[in-house]
């Protein structure tokens, strides 16, 4: 039988049993080689304005050492092509500079002809883009005959259609299924939103659910939910879990770790009063205790609002309705086509308490739900984060959107299509920027949504820094910082960071970028690196790295250099986990 054209080892079984039932059964290997093969040494992804070297050798059975080999290399982008023909011997690798690069997508080709007519030939696809430095970004539009959308200018733009509000609720589902990090909130958000993608868009089917994985870690010893990995719990994260996704974590330490705050003389009001929250998402009999206590005197905001969502989990929602009107009557701030909960010392109180109350809203379907939730969509926090709000608003709205029929007629260039929608469907299209910018809309009947998706340019802070965050980045090899390397050098990458008086206290996460010529060296200990404040990454993916920090200082990672050339190495950027904001950037080398 024939093997694929691969380099390696096949473990073969077999199996026998004569007439005579005798039976035997053993394993052999099957080595699989090549008289004469090309191999290349080149990274996938390049920076435009890159200029590599690639390393190519020629291997195999049927060469001996000193034969000559000529190579033919071509890259090849549309209907430009460079090429260029080097000559070196078997086993020996050869150095072939490639051009400086511009973005975009290109074939990258090398032809070996060795001796007595042996050829080979290695095709590769290589991508060159203009930074690695890109976010995901999400746009909601009411569409209308002069709606001008916003897209990637160099990728892909993905529109969804449907009734207006379901395409506002789609839009909310895909900032959250786009949340990266390492905080419990952030971990459940790209979950949960998946998973209602799955249900109430099913027409959706290229959104790639996240699995969370054990998330045991973030449950305490004494049963409530930290932020962080083994970091202490926090009372107002765990109420708001036990009522979105309490089957996910052990539900008797969780509950247990209410009721001892809850029967804690020493507790503050407002945490006994978020507990009871929380008692009541798990269904503990507490109703009585909840009415009693919505009854007293002097009751904050945060504190009324923690008891109307107890109420109404338990499903007492007549006196929830009630109060929550009252609540929005009189600290309810009409901002034209959002609505805001006007409380407390700082704008991350005001979010935080319109995002409860957009909850609370929406279990009671009250018409100010969508324009609460609007505001909390416009304003990001500054310390705070609202996953959670946000995905138990969706979760009570999503069963409700409404029904009737809308349609819209479309071209784009040659393309021309009249799209008509019930309740629950959706209409998908992916644009190029070319057609994206001949797109027109006709013939819009009922209100039409349209949730747009796309791949952005990377967004750094005015300045460089906020809050006296500062970050600098160092290259050193053998102990002496340098900007240039010889392939095969283990170069030592320093990051120093340190915070000014007015940064927000917690969790900051680094992310760096190497030059592409570099790889990270994921495992140091193996080349017997030890040295101290040695940075380990939470994630690596391709030229990124992300490390987590709380405090000023600094730390190294290493790279090794596995081709030659010139790159340019991009920004690293230091980012509030809590918030999701960035505080301060290095330079670019």
């Amino acid at each position: 039988f024939e093997l694929p054209d691969n380099l390696t080892s096949w473990r073969l079984t077999y199996h026998a049993v004569s007439e005579d039932l005798q039976a035997d059964s053993g394993t052999a290997q099957v080595k699989v080689k090549l008289p004469f093969f090309v191999d290349a040494v080149l990274n996938e992804k390049y920076l435009a304005g890159d200029s590599p070297v690639v390393f190519i050798r020629s291997l195999g059975e049927s060469l001996t050492k000193n034969a000559k080999v000529k190579y033919t290399v071509k890259l090849t982008d549309g209907d430009e092509e460079y090429e260029k023909t080097v000559e070196g011997e078997a086993f020996q690798a050869v150095q072939v500079p490639l051009p400086v690069l511009e973005a975009g997508s290109y074939r990258f080709s090398c032809t070996g002809r060795g001796p007595d007519g042996l050829a080979d030939t290695i095709t590769l696809p290589v991508e060159v883009v203009d930074t690695f430095m890109t976010q995901e970004k999400t746009q909601f539009y009411l569409l209308s005959s002069d709606a001008k959308i916003q897209g990637g200018k160099k990728s892909l733009t993905t529109l969804t259609f449907s009734h207006y509000e379901g395409t506002q609720y789609l839009h909310m589902l895909y900032s959250l299924v786009g949340i990266d990090g390492s905080r419990l909130e952030q971990k459940l958000a790209g979950s949960l939103a998946g998973e209602m993608i799955k249900e109430y868009f099913p027409d959706i089917d290229w959104i790639k659910n996240k699995e969370t994985g054990d998330l045991s870690s973030y449950q305490t010893p004494e049963g409530g939910m930290a932020i962080l990995p083994y970091a202490g719990a926090d009372l107002a994260l765990s109420a708001k879990v036990a009522a979105l996704c309490p089957e996910n974590f052990d539900r008797d330490s969780l509950t247990a770790y209410f009721y001892r705050i809850l029967n804690d003389s020493k507790e503050a009001r407002e945490r006994g009063i978020i507990s009871l929250f929380g008692l009541a998402a798990l269904g503990e009999p507490v109703l009585g205790e909840i009415s009693l206590t919505a009854g007293g005197e002097n009751l904050g905001v945060s504190e009324k609002i923690y008891l109307i969502l107890a109420q109404l989990v338990l499903g007492n929602e007549q006196p929830a309705k009630k109060e929550l009107k009252e609540l929005i009557n009189m600290y309810g701030e009409d901002i034209g086509n959002s609505l805001r909960i006007n409380t407390g010392k700082d704008s991350d109180d005001i979010i935080e308490a319109t995002a409860l109350a957009a909850w609370a809203g929406a279990i009671l379907h009250l018409p100010e739900h969508n324009k609460l939730q609007q505001y909390v969509m416009e304003n990001q926090g500054r310390d705070i984060l609202t996953c959670l709000e946000e995905l138990a608003f969706l979760k009570e709205c999503l069963p409700n959107l409404p029904g009737g029929e809308i349609s819209f007629s479309y071209t784009s260039g040659d393309r021309a299509e009249t799209i008509n929608l019930i309740a629950g469907e959706t209409y998908t299209m992916a644009l190029s920027p070319e057609q994206l910018a001949k797109l027109k809309f006709t013939q819009i009947r009922g209100k039409v949504g349209a949730a747009v998706r796309y791949q952005g340019s990377f967004e750094a802070p005015v300045g460089g820094s906020i809050d006296g965050v500062e970050l600098k980045r160092t290259y050193q090899v053998m102990g002496k910082e340098t900007r240039e390397f010889n392939t095969g050098d283990l170069v030592m990458v320093s990051i120093y960071y340190k915070f000014g008086e007015k940064a927000p206290q917690g969790m900051y996460r680094i992310t760096d970028y190497l030059p592409a010529g570099l790889k990270i060296l994921k495992r140091p200990y193996q080349a017997d690196l030890h040295k101290n404040n040695l940075g380990w990454p939470v994630e690596v993916d391709g030229q990124k790295a992300v490390f987590m920090t709380n405090d000023k200082g600094m730390f190294h990672y290493y790279a090794r250099v596995v081709s030659g050339g010139s790159f340019t190495s991009e920004n690293a950027f230091i980012q509030h986990t809590a918030s999701g904001r960035i505080y301060g950037i290095s330079s670019r080398d």
